[in-house]
């Protein structure tokens, strides 16, 4: 299992994630992206929001997973944060492999709530990689260093919003029927581009369960897929 971009889910908790081969869709997928509530944000300027997910590689547990949005600032400005931390420890080619990572965005506190920047550290044992990457001037600046090699970029300006990051959390909170999807809009920065995550309702589960229902997940290409159940509170 590769590191993959844990997701705020809302209210609940991670089941499962899995990664597997698979075809990319056909066609254009239509992003959309849900509204976030105003309570929820208004509630975000007086507390914070923290979750704990489990992370789970075929019915074995392997790490965990905390988000945490709040309000701060970035470079002396407000902003809204969604910060997630993991921690996987998996065999890789039979030896174990402990992985710690850290994100950080920053979006605007009014609307759009654009994205301001981002901050990215992981560590595997003594090996260490760091991202940054700034909004400014209608363009993105990304600083990565991968060990000793360091590798500085400019890229377009993408249009990538808090809302954005909170769209699978906002969907759920609607409580979706069986069957319903959404695609939703995340960045990928290795290839500098808005990447389609999709999302579906597999099942909707009996009231007097934990759970309320199950979700299943994929990338656009296929190689990330997985599922998560939606808990009542």
């Amino acid at each position: 299992m590769s590191p993959v971009r844990p997701h705020p889910w809302f209210p609940g908790f991670l089941l499962a994630m899995a990664v597997t081969a698979g075809n990319a869709r056909e066609g254009a997928p239509v992003m959309t992206r849900p509204p976030i509530p105003p309570a929820y944000l208004e509630s975000l300027r007086s507390q914070d929001r923290t979750d704990y997910y489990g992370l789970y590689m075929k019915g074995h547990k392997i790490g965990w997973t905390r988000t945490t949005r709040r309000l701060g600032t970035y470079r002396e400005q407000p902003a809204f944060i969604n910060e997630t931390i993991s921690f996987q420890s998996i065999l890789n080619g039979g030896e174990s492999m402990e992985v710690l990572s850290v994100d950080r965005e920053f979006f605007g506190t009014e609307p759009p709530y654009s994205f301001l920047g981002a901050q990215t550290e992981s560590n595997q044992g003594d090996f260490r990689n760091t991202f940054e990457v700034h909004h400014a001037d209608g363009e993105f600046q990304t600083l990565s260093q991968t060990g000793d090699e360091t590798d500085e970029r400019v890229l377009e300006a993408m249009d990538y919003t808090f809302e954005d990051a909170l769209a699978s959390e906002t969907w759920c909170m609607a409580a979706p029927a069986a069957g319903a999807s959404l695609t939703s809009r995340s960045i990928d920065w290795e290839k500098a581009a808005i990447e389609p995550e999709h999302f579906s309702i597999r099942e909707l589960l009996p009231e007097d369960a934990e759970a309320r229902f199950r979700v299943d997940y994929s990338s656009d290409d296929g190689t990330n897929t997985g599922e998560f159940l939606v808990t009542a509170e």
